[in-house]
Parts: structure tokens; sequence; C-alpha cells
């Protein structure tokens, strides 16, 4: 009876926890900003799927997840499309546990061990409930109560963005559990197939980003890749902790090639990942990758001798390694911005070392040393205790009996940031001379500054741009239109088909209360979107230039002490290296993957010894979801075969 009644409770909390996620991914696409109608048949199709092929999640999660996010033309910061992804997932992966588990077993399937030791569990546990703690915690001190689908870095609900990421992998553990007792070596290759495709969306998008802007082969220009991750919109590590943790895939499918066409596939997608951690141009992220190799060669080295290569491949292998090296001659080796980034290294340094004893001194008392000061209340805490890093701007959707208004906040005391944070908006990309036109109430005189730019992300192309200075009227709100100067906009075919609409406070201690903004064309047509705020900040999406500091602290270590205390930077510290332990001790011959896992793990935390990690809830996702899967490598063999 007490066997019976303990299934019996496994099963009812795993069908509430499907229901659970079901609802909140059908809450989460009902309230989509753009196509909540695309959004809602989107989760449908892919529960559909999920259900018909169970094991699909593992490979369409770490697919999708370095596209699923279009925060420049939602206006979404706290949540994204990966969350209905991973909602859908979640809702039939426990769906499927409430079965009896005789009725899960696959025909034919090799089982493997899938339990897990105390040593094992209790970092688990640990983390879900300082994780948990955290994100309660950070609630509460941003004022839990007045939430909402557009709160961004200062306001409550980024307590869960900055804590979600955690949470979705430790919810997974019973599905991966589930899944390695099925057959453990079917879900290494599902995870790693998912790696390289994910990877492949990646690379693609950083070649369209350079070839649009600086340049293939233009290493001289301080642009820095981003990709599709536009969480680093306030700066970030992002695409960092992202090609640290997908490399090692593509070292294996490298690798594991047998047969001349699918090696060339693998070595092309080599080069092109070499190029895209080339170009982020970015320090940590070399130490990462370099650390890396040391892991995976010391890895393989474990490894029992593999069958002789054939001369052709011999041959092959030498010349990827020469064109490796080639490009971090090209890159490195010439006058590139990467050459004053190194130079810069002592400065940059002294730097962060000021910046992370700021943040250390949000700690203020026995119970902050433990449990910090809640997830996602950096940004906020930070900006109000550090004044010579304060924040250079804000915005917010705001509503009385006369409808909904936007207020544009520039800093609150530094000139020099002034017009350093702008609120935007993708419009299509047209050859004209743009025009703007709001309606617009301020206090005292204030600087306003309205461009169109070709843009990716974070810099500027080609630009149109006005400033007008406003004075206080007669009547509270007034209506102002505005002429953009500069060169029309190129259309041809290395241009992303959208610009960026951006309007901005150039003043510090000002602010601007705004309404109807309408960007026209050249038949006076509105390209705008939610231009009355009616929507709340709907379309409208943040964006900081040049200046970074107050959203992240530049470090994974000190990120978990501030915002999960003692408590929760231990729980996290224990649950890696139980991974990297699980990785280290697996034997050769029956874990033939964990080298590559290990130097996944090894580069994205010593990317973190220079980068956050945490705010970036993608990447931190991957990250402990690979950390989950590193744990369970153990009851798998051979993982990880030819392609």
């Amino acid at each position: 009876m007490p066997v019976e009644s303990n299934a019996f409770g496994l099963r009812l909390a795993a069908a509430l926890t499907a229901v659970g996620a079901l609802a909140a991914g059908i809450v989460l696409a009902v309230h989509h900003p753009s196509r909540p109608g695309i959004a809602l048949a989107a989760l449908a199709l892919w529960v559909a799927a999920t259900t018909r092929w169970p094991r699909l999640w593992l490979f369409v999660l770490p697919a999708v997840l370095p596209a699923a996010n279009f925060a420049p033309w939602t206006g979404w910061i706290v949540f994204d499309e990966f969350d209905l992804v991973f909602m859908g997932a979640a809702a039939t992966g426990f769906a499927a546990l409430v079965r009896p588990a005789r009725d899960r077993a696959l025909p034919g399937a090799a089982p493997g061990r899938g339990g897990l030791s105390r040593w094992q569990l209790i970092p688990l546990l640990l983390c879900a409930a300082t994780a948990s703690l955290a994100v309660v915690h950070g609630l509460a001190a941003g004022g839990g109560g007045s939430i909402g689908w557009y709160d961004e870095y200062l306001d409550p609900l980024n307590a869960l963005r900055a804590g979600k990421g955690l949470i979705y992998a430790l919810l997974l553990m019973p599905l991966i559990q589930h899944e390695f007792r099925r057959s453990g070596d079917e879900v290494v290759r599902h995870v790693a197939a998912g790696m390289l495709a994910g990877t492949t969306i990646v690379v693609i998008a950083v070649v369209v980003e350079r070839t649009a802007y600086p340049g293939l082969f233009d290493f001289s220009q301080p642009y820095r890749t981003t990709a599709l991750f536009w969480e680093m919109h306030v700066g970030g590590a992002a695409i960092d902790g992202y090609l640290a943790l997908s490399w090692p895939f593509v070292a294996w499918a490298v690798q594991r090639s047998r047969t001349p066409l699918r090696w060339a596939l693998a070595a092309a997608l080599a080069l092109l990942v070499g190029y895209a951690c080339l170009t982020t141009f970015s320090r940590g992220l070399y130490l990462g990758v370099l650390g890396g190799i040391g892991v995976l060669y010391l890895g393989l080295a474990r490894q029992p001798a593999c069958t002789k290569l054939p001369p052709w491949r011999r041959r092959a292998d030498i010349m990827l390694v020469v064109a490796l090296l080639a490009q971090v001659a090209a890159v490195i080796g010439t006058e590139s911005f990467m050459r004053a980034r190194m130079k810069d290294a002592e400065g940059d340094l002294a730097r962060r070392l000021v910046h992370w004893q700021r943040g250390i001194r949000l700690l203020h008392d026995p119970a902050d040393w433990s449990f910090g000061r809640g997830s996602g209340r950096l940004p906020a805490e930070y900006a109000e205790s550090v004044l010579e890093d304060e924040l250079p701007g804000s915005a917010q959707a705001v509503s009385n009996i006369a409808g909904t208004h936007l207020i544009l906040n520039g800093p609150g005391h530094l000139e020099a940031l002034a017009g350093r944070y702008a609120l935007t908006q993708r419009v299509p990309i047209e050859s004209i001379a743009f025009s703007a036109a709001f309606d617009v109430h301020v206090d005292k005189p204030v600087r306003l500054g309205v461009s169109v730019c070709t843009m990716h992300l974070l810099y500027e192309g080609v630009c149109q741009r006005a400033e007008m200075n406003i004075l206080p009227g007669a009547a509270p709100w007034q209506r102002m239109s505005l002429h953009l100067n500069g060169p029309r906009l190129p259309g041809d075919i290395r241009t992303l088909p959208t610009a960026v609409f951006a309007i901005t406070v150039l003043d510090a201690n000002s602010r601007v209360e705004l309404d109807n903004i309408a960007l026209l064309d050249d038949r006076l047509a509105n390209v705008l979107q939610n231009g009355d705020f009616s929507q709340g900040l709907a379309h409208w999406f943040p964006l900081a230039r040049n200046y970074f500091v107050p959203w992240h602290i530049d470090n994974f270590y000190l990120e978990l002490l501030i915002e999960h205390g003692a408590a929760g930077l231990v729980a996290v510290a224990l649950l890696l290296a139980s991974a990297l332990a699980t990785l280290l001790s697996a034997r050769p011959r029956e874990s033939a993957g964990a080298p590559y896992f290990a130097a996944s793990l090894v580069s994205a935390l010593l990317v973190g010894t220079v980068s956050s990690l945490m705010d970036t809830p993608r990447v931190a996702f991957l990250l402990f979801f690979l950390a989950l899967l590193s744990i369970q490598l153990g009851s798998t063999r051979g993982a990880f075969g030819r392609l």
C-alpha cells in the first residue's frame, strides 16, 4: 500500500505540473503582443507533436533556443517565445509521467539506470529551494503587487526573468530521468543533434549580421557580433555563454564523422563557429574556449584508441586545424579591434574590480550575505546605490482617466549618460526622408532626440536624425512634428529588411511625457505600432548605447552571491561540481560523450569569471540543462556514436 500510495502521489504531482504548464503556455500565447492567434495555434501543434513523438523536445529545445525570442518586435522582456516552447514540452512530458511505468516503456529500448545518488540529489534540492526563495524575495523587494506584461529590469517581474533559467532546467529533471531510463544513448544523441541545429542557426545569423553591417572580413571596426541574442540590448554576454556551451558539440560532429560529406559539413560548421567566436571580440570567450579545448583533449586522451583513420581523414583534419589557426591570425594577428581590446586588458580589469567591489557593497547584513538581495534585483539596487554608475534612462507606460501615455526619463544626474538610453521600435526600411510627430508634455525645457537607423541591435549604420528643444506650453499637451535629416536608408541586398526608430531624452534630470507617436513615410502613413501606448509597451523595446554597467555585475559567481546569497552560490556550485565529477569519473568505454559535456561546462564557467550568465535566461537554462544531463550521463553507455 505505501508503494502504491507513493506512486499515486507522484502521478498526481506530474498531472498537476502538466496542467499548470499547459495553462501557463495558453495564458502566454493569448497575451502575445503581436500574434496571439498564431502563438496559440503553434502551441497546440507543438503539444500535438510532442505527444506523438515523446522525445522530440530533447532535440527541439536546444535547437530553437537561439531563435525563439522576438523581443525587438514584441516588446516582451520578461517573457519570450522560448517560454511557449518550454511550457508545451513540460506539459506533454509530465502528462506522459501520469501513466503507470509499465505503459511508458518503449519496445526494444535499452534502458539506462537513470537513478540519482544521495550526493547528486542534495544539490538539486538545494538549488530548487534557493532559486525559488530568490525569485519570491525578488518579487517582494520589487513591489510584487504592481506587475505587468511589459515589466523591465527595474520592475518586479525581473525576478522571474533572471531566475527562470535555473528553475526551468530543474523542472525538467524528472523528464530527463524518465528519458534516460528508456534509453540514455538516444537522449544524448537527440540533445547533441539539437545543439548542432541551434549552433547552425547562430552562425548563419552571425554571417548575415556581419555581411549587412561591418562587412564579413572587416575586423578593424569596433563591432561585436550579437546574432539573435536580443538580451544583449543592455550589453551582457549571451552569445559568449552560448558559444562556450555549444562549440564542443561541433567538435564532436567533426570527430565522429566517418564519411567525406559528413566530415565536410561538420568542418564547415566548425569554421563558422570559430568565426563567430572570434568576431564577438570577447576575451572571456577566448579564455573559455581555450580552457575547454584543454579539458576536451585530456578527456579524449582517456578514451580507448579508436579505429585507425583513413589517409584522407588525417589530411582533412590537419587542413581544418590550419584553417582555424588562419582565422585566429586574421582576427587577432592584424591591427584589428581585438588588438585594441588586448591592449586595454589591464585597464579593463581595474574597472571590473571597482565594479565588483561596488556590487558586493549591496550586501549589507548577514541575511543579505546568506540569501542575497533577491533574483533580478541587481540592476535596480546597483543603479540606486552607485550614483557613479546610474541608469542612463527608463521608460514607463502610465494610465490615467485620459488614457495611457509614455514617460521617458533621462539619467538622474550624469549629463555624460544623456542620450544613451532609447525606446525603439522596428520599422520597415524605406529609402525616403522620414518625419515624426507626437504629443508631448514637459514641465521644463528638455531636448528630445529622434532617429531612424539601419542597425541590427547595438551599432548604428546609416541614420536620419533630428533634435528638438521642447518648452512648456500654455496647454498641458502640445503636438510637435519634425523632419529627420540625413541620407536615405539603403535598401540593397546587404541590408536587413528592418530599420530601428528610436526616441531618447538628451538631458540629465529630465523627463518627457509622450503620446500618439507617429513615424511618417512620404505617403504620410504612420509606420509605428502602438504609438498611443494603449497596449502598454507592446512593440517598444528599450536599448542602451555604449554603456552597460548597471545591468550586469560581469561575474557569474558574484551575480549568484548578490542575488541568491551564499546559500544559492553554494547550491549551484555543488550542482555544477556534481555534474563535472560525474563526467570526469565516467568510464571511458561507457560514456564517450563525457569529454564533450565537460568541455562545454568548463568553457561556460570560465566565461562566467568575467561575464554574467544568470541574467540571460536562455543561456542560463542551457547551462543548467546540460549540467543536469551530465549528472545523468553515467547511466548511459556508448553515447555520442558515429554520425
